[in-house]
């Protein structure tokens, strides 16, 4: 069973006073837990505390990282969201391909949103590459490339478009 499964079930396994209140000297599982309870429970700024508190106890555990991401994501902190992210597909590596791919497919959601067509592109790309090239990976590559798609489409009805921004502009600019 990989360790997400074993969040989720440990999670679903805690009784709720466990959740509910804070306890000291909690297991990186643990604060994850709780930090997942909060978020489920909408609270983003209390998930990304425990979520941060989680990546204190074990630095060098890729999933902190990509749920501190998470939680900046629901935060609209867009920035913050993607440093968290790239730093969990930077340390997943090789060792877990699928986090590693998790975490470049939630920066390419994240560059989407943000509408800079460039960045996701090229984010796009990169999650794309990954899961070709990575078979054993939970990965999503046809999604991958209906996104670029999409953004080339999107690009192009703004080009177009454009015309009609310029035309309508000249003629307010005349009365």
């Amino acid at each position: 069973m990989n360790r997400g499964m074993l969040f989720v079930l440990a999670l679903a396994l805690l009784p709720a006073s466990a959740l509910a209140q804070p306890q000291e000297g909690l297991s990186f599982d643990g604060v994850l837990a709780e930090g997942h309870a909060l978020y489920l429970a909408g609270d983003h700024e209390g998930a990304l505390t425990k979520y941060q508190d989680a990546k204190e106890k074990d630095s060098g555990n890729a999933l902190a990282y990509y749920f501190v991401g998470c939680a900046f994501s629901a935060l609209d902190k867009a920035e913050d969201a993607v440093s968290a992210l790239n730093t969990a597909a930077t340390i997943a590596g090789e060792k877990d391909q699928s986090l590693h791919a998790k975490a470049l497919f939630m920066i390419a959601v994240l560059k989407e949103r943000s509408a800079d067509w460039e960045a996701a592109k090229e984010a796009w790309t990169k999650y794309q590459g990954f899961a070709q090239t990575h078979a054993d990976a939970t990965t999503f590559v046809s999604v991958a490339q209906e996104r670029l798609d999409a953004i080339e489409k999107r690009v192009k009805l703004d080009a177009d478009y454009q015309v009609v921004r310029d035309r309508t502009k000249s003629v307010g600019e005349e009365k």
